[in-house]
């Protein structure tokens, strides 16, 4: 005892100093490591991995906001253009109407004409509201404004005075509007259209303002110019919509050609003063790239001073008009999910920090007691808790013999786990046998009392015809009698047959389905004749490794069942072929005949089922036929759509060196 507890001394000091200078190191290089690791996982996340392709989330989500802000840019661009082409051809197809050219032209002859007499200009158009021409001008005006809903009203000015003659509202009507400066430009430098946005002369309402000139007299001298206005708040604003797909920051605007908003914004400028149309002037950089006629994507600041992603297109109106477009989003916004994922990354890293940490404390005071773990498992092995694991923590002597003794505990579970299954399975089986034995003995004594009673029956009834001596009934007695006695023999015979399959074991060889299938039609060939049935037998059928006179006995019952249950098929078909599916190869034979339900596909295999009770055979063939491909190791199952749609048997054999259920 003294040597042992001597030895216990010396080793005990040297244990506990070598476990404190473990568990400080560790305490040391785990903390260390994971806040290293942490740290580069998170940076790495966020700004991806140097020399890969790997380019972080900031990256990905920047890249996913501009192709976002590319794409309703770009939809935003074509929508605006086609919606001002719209417009131009409606101003065109209006100024060449041959309704309204012939009413302007009427009309201007008396405007001249008067205003050489010098009639004042309220006594001129007093006297053009009179005119029938005139009345039906501003009917068809009207009728355009309304039939489109885009237009605010509809004007026609004469070029040579500036005023206007005809208009969709009469307070309108002989109001000079000459100093306008759109035009000033299609009288003067020779456009026949021009398109601009500026305030109402009338109302003072921010429009935009379609003008072409009237060819009245086909000299192409302008006599009249069309003006369409358009409330630009109500038609151009609704296309720079962004709803909720650019978040709540998000936002479109419209520029012209000196950087100029053409709508209001949607937020407040830097000093909180509101932005005026055509009067506020952008000085951020995507909004005079626009201006200029350049297209991109740009990350900068905005009106406001806001750090935003933006992408800028320019929209050509005319040759020598443009809009420059912007659709931006606010970087906070835009990164916010992004922010709020890195202080949830933060949080949980501590809290798996701290959690390390307690872990490494508790490791390192764990590593004082392997032995005790070990001595523990052994004690629970002892008592039959085969599932129970100790764990390795170092590789010196005391982890290699942790990892034998838990290699030894996890063969003897496996071996513990594989034989129970086998007991299991065994039971199971003799379950199942028995199972079928009663169903069996219950078949045979129900089947085998019928004839029987049938043989039963006649005698008594031969006893009467003897005392009487009716020699006609008494031949039909004796006739039955030996039909029972027959049938009971068939019976008999089928039945030792059946159970001599998978008990007598006979040869196994290699031979095709195409020769077993030739064998099993000449011994049917008398009833292929007789019903005249057409026979197909592919040939490239494959090998099967089996026991030839049992498959020849399974393809001739097959056949046989085939026949018997043609029907009224006017062309009776049998074909015998394989298919290649996932659990192998398929071997099948497939018949024209009358079909069977699905109800029945079970059924027909059991011992003594016929489904057609008045025809030929004991009800054991196709017994027989699973019974032989079972002993084969295979299934055999019915494929039928229904009655009339004929029936295909298929079946598998198990391949050469798998075992088949009797060497199981």
């Amino acid at each position: 005892m003294s040597d042992k507890a001597s030895i216990n001394n010396l080793r005990g000091p040297e244990r506990n100093e070598f476990f404190l200078g473990i568990r400080s190191k560790m305490l040391i290089y785990f903390g260390s490591m994971y806040v290293i690791i942490l740290i580069l996982f998170v940076l790495s996340e966020l700004f991806g991995v140097p020399f890969t392709d790997f380019r972080g989330l900031y990256s990905q989500e920047q890249s996913e906001v501009f192709q976002h802000l590319n794409l309703v840019a770009d939809l935003k661009k074509e929508r605006i253009q086609h919606w001002v082409v719209e417009r131009r051809d409606d101003v065109r197809v209006l100024s060449e109407s041959s309704i309204i050219k012939p009413y302007v032209a009427a009309l201007m002859p008396v405007i001249n004409k008067n205003s050489v007499k010098g009639v004042s200009e309220n006594e001129l158009f007093d006297k053009l509201r009179k005119k029938e021409d005139y009345q039906i001008l501003t009917q068809h005006l009207n009728l355009v404004k309304t039939s489109h809903g885009v237009y605010d009203k509809i004007q026609i000015v004469n070029a040579a005075t500036g005023a206007i003659i005809a208009s969709t509202e009469n307070g309108n009507l002989g109001k000079n509007i000459f100093q306008h400066d759109s035009l000033s430009k299609i009288l003067h430098q020779g456009y026949n259209e021009t398109i601009d946005i500026g305030k109402d002369p009338s109302s003072g309402i921010l429009k935009l303002f379609i003008l072409r000139s009237i060819d009245l007299y086909g000299d192409e001298k302008v006599s009249a110019v069309l003006i369409m206005h358009i409330n630009s708040e109500e038609f151009i604003k609704p296309m720079l919509h962004t709803g909720g797909g650019l978040g709540q920051t998000g936002e479109a605007l419209l520029i012209n050609q000196d950087v100029k908003i053409l709508t209001s914004l949607k937020h407040p400028l830097a000093n909180g003063a509101t932005g005026i149309p055509l009067e506020y002037q952008i000085t951020a950089k995507p909004a005079i790239l626009a201006a200029q006629g350049q297209e991109g994507i740009i990350a900068t600041e905005d009106y406001r001073g806001e750090a935003v992603l933006a992408a800028y297109r320019h929209i050509r109106i005319t040759s020598e008009m443009g809009w420059g477009l912007v659709v931006k989003r606010d970087k906070a916004e835009v990164f916010a999910p992004l922010r709020e994922s890195i202080y949830y990354r933060i949080i949980v890293g501590s809290f798996c920090a701290f959690m390390i940490l307690g872990l490494t404390i508790l490791i390192a005071g764990n590593l004082s007691r392997p032995i005790r773990r070990l001595s523990k498992a052994a004690r629970e092995v002892e008592g039959g808790n085969l599932s129970v694991r100790t764990s390795i923590s170092s590789s010196d002597e005391v982890g290699i013999l942790a990892t034998a003794f838990n290699s030894m505990i996890h063969q003897v579970q496996n071996w513990n786990t594989t034989l129970n299954k086998q007991v299991k399975t065994r039971t199971s089986e003799l379950e199942t046998k028995n199972a079928e034995l009663e169903r069996y003995a219950y078949t045979v004594s129900h089947d085998l009392k019928s004839p029987l009673i049938t043989i039963k029956g006649f005698l008594g009834m031969l006893e009467k015809d003897i005392i009487k001596g009716d020699a006609e009934r008494i031949k039909k007695d004796v006739r039955h009698i030996h039909n029972a006695a027959e049938k009971m023999n068939r019976l008999l015979d089928d039945l030792l047959e059946l159970s001599k399959i998978g008990r007598v074991v006979g040869t196994k060889e290699e031979v095709s389905l195409k020769d077993l299938a030739n064998e099993a039609l000449t011994l049917v060939g008398g009833q292929i004749k007789k019903r005249e049935v057409h026979v197909e037998v592919a040939s490239n059928l494959p090998l099967m490794y089996v026991d030839r006179r049992r498959l020849v006995e399974v393809l001739q019952n097959l056949i046989d069942n085939a026949i018997k249950h043609m029907g009224k098929q006017s062309e009776p078909r049998i074909e015998i072929d394989a298919r290649q599916e996932k659990e192998g190869t398929v071997y099948y034979v497939r018949d024209n005949g009358e079909g069977i339900e699905s109800r029945y596909h079970e059924n027909v295999f059991g011992l003594f089922n016929k489904l057609d009770q008045a025809s030929d055979g004991t009800g054991i063939g196709l017994a027989i036929v699973k019974r032989i491909i079972e002993v084969h190791g295979g299934r055999i199952w019915i494929e039928s759509e229904g009655k009339g749609k004929g029936s295909t048997f298929c079946f598998t054999i198990a391949k050469k060196g798998e075992p088949d259920k009797h060497e199981k």
